[in-house]
């Protein structure tokens, strides 16, 4: 036997179809310390799951969906310099987010982020 006590005041809106794609980022870690070892698990549509790793192109944009929210790309093992007139002809992970984090005349949404945008430099 089931009893409502709520009975005839649902809200409706509960049960409409999303209208967004929307996702979740939840951090577990002792002393609210982010793990160092971690994925990101996506679910595309119509697939099972998958795991990407933190140094995938995507795991940025995907983490920080509002720093990011035209899908920048992240720092890559195989981000290749536009200049390769010197011998590395790739960028290294501190020269990327050197650059990304730098201060500009120009807007730049990550740095108006509050605590997100100290999240991310952390996890950076």
């Amino acid at each position: 036997m089931i009893f409502d006590i709520n009975r005839g005041i649902h809200d409706q809106r509960l049960y409409n179809l999303p209208t967004a794609n929307e996702f979740a980022t939840v951090f577990v870690g002792e002393n609210s310390e982010v793990p160092i070892y971690r994925y990101i698990a996506v679910h595309p549509c119509g697939q099972d799951p998958q795991t990407i790793s933190i140094l995938h192109p995507h795991c940025d944009p995907m983490t920080y969906s509002l720093l990011f929210p035209r899908g920048d790309k992240g720092w890559y093992s195989e981000l290749e310099k536009i200049d390769q007139s010197r011998n590395r002809k790739r960028v290294s992970m501190l020269q990327f987010y050197s650059y990304r984090l730098a201060i500009r005349q120009n807007f730049s949404a990550i740095h108006y982020g509050g605590k997100l945008f100290q999240q991310y430099i952390v996890d950076a």
